[in-house]
């Protein structure tokens, strides 16, 4: 116990020193620093364009007046594989929302996620982008990131990290990343 405070007043110490800010990452009480201004930042559709893996074209159109999840991994990340039963029932949950968009960024190829999604039985879009462009997103947050972002554009939560089971993994994603939705769909 005495190990795991120290750790924390360092990390804390180190957050402090880089105007960051430490955020508990999932179950095993691990902490990942995510950039303190990146909760509350307006995130940037100004002649955003992108087609995803199954065809469909999102523009700056798309987003709006929505809510939005935006998840970002990769195949060979454990935690987002883990995720992926999750976030597909979630998927199912508000597919049907007109209020309400779900897009997940990999860098994976288009042949690789056409594969992916197959084997995992995903239904949402995935946009295929480069690791640059997913590490500029996230600010070199981690995998998985998922960011939930309000109705102006505004990231209203932020999950990065997360545990290889995936029962834990469902449990977060309801607990966090649902909750958070829920709450964000029942404002007018």
């Amino acid at each position: 116990m005495k190990q795991l405070l120290l750790i924390f007043f360092f990390v804390s110490v180190i957050c402090y020193a880089f105007s960051q800010s430490p955020v508990l990452s999932d179950t095993a009480n691990r902490y990942l620093i995510v950039p303190i201004d990146l909760n509350g930042t307006k995130i940037n559709l100004e002649n955003f364009k992108a087609v995803s893996a199954q065809g469909q074209t999102y523009t700056e159109e798309s987003f709006k007046d929505k809510i939005i999840l935006l998840n970002f991994w990769f195949e060979s990340c454990a935690p987002c594989i883990a995720e992926f039963e999750a976030l597909k029932d979630l998927y199912e949950k508000y597919k049907n929302n007109k209020r309400f968009l779900f897009i997940s960024f990999t860098f994976e190829t288009k042949k690789d996620v056409l594969r992916i999604a197959a084997k995992y039985k995903l239904q949402y879009p995935i946009i295929c982008i480069s690791e640059e462009e997913i590490e500029t997103m996230i600010s070199g947050s981690g995998f998985p990131t998922n960011m939930v972002v309000d109705k102006n554009k505004i990231i209203a939560s932020i999950r990065s990290g997360g545990p290889v089971d995936e029962k834990l993994a469902k449990t977060q994603i309801d607990s966090i990343i649902v909750r958070e939705i829920d709450k964000l769909l029942s404002c007018k």
